[in-house]
Formats: structure tokens, sequence, C-alpha cells
């Protein structure tokens, strides 16, 4: 999965590993697989900085022969619903609004850094 921001070029891909059992242990294959999805997005989207990976999965550790790199990065998946129904509940503030005033707050909030 991809998130990407067409006005500032950016963007930034998922890895999901929401299956695998608490705590997790990630693997060679699974870090090197995460490493060619990082080049593949890199030539893909040349025109775009890419921010890195998020691999969404339990916590647990990654094997030292997995050879993880500063782009890939664990994003627990308590961590990413908790943000979500954060985000969720801004936007559902905002019903009611008229459109411009909607679309004044939601913009506002898209700018935030912690979304």
């Amino acid at each position: 999965m991809i998130w990407k921001d067409d006005e500032t070029k950016d963007c930034i891909a998922f890895e999901l590993k929401t299956k695998k059992s608490d705590p997790a242990e990630y693997s060679k294959d699974e870090i090197g697989q995460a490493h060619n999805h990082m080049q593949w997005l890199k030539d893909e989207c040349s025109e775009y900085t890419v921010g890195g990976l998020l691999i969404v999965g339990p916590s647990g550790i990654c094997r030292k022969e997995a050879s993880p790199s500063v782009d890939l990065f664990l994003v627990e998946i308590s961590t990413l619903t908790s943000r979500l129904k954060k985000l969720s509940a801004r936007i559902d503030d905002t019903r009611g609004n008229t459109a411009m005033e909607r679309w004044g707050e939601l913009s506002e909030i898209s700018d935030l850094f912690e979304w």
C-alpha cells in the first residue's frame, strides 16, 4: 500500500504484517522483501521523495541477519489503530458544518504534523 501526496511529492509505503504472532519475529526474507519494495517504489515513483516503508505489525524482534535499514520502520498495529481513530474523530467533528467550513477545517487538520 502506498500513500502519495501529489502536492508535496512525498510518499511512503506500508507493508502489512498484521497476521504475525505477538511478539513477532521479522525474518531475513521479510526484511529483504521490504527492501525490494522500497527499491521498486524509488524506481516507479522517482518524482516523489520516498519517506520510507512502514511495516505494520505486532512488536517483536528483527533478526540481526535480516539487515534492516534506516528506511524501514515498525509501526505497531495498536499505535496505527489509535491514530486512525483519532483522525476519524476529528473528521467526524466537522459533520454538520457547511461545505466551506468543513473544507477549511479538514484542510487545517491535514496540515498538522501529527497526520
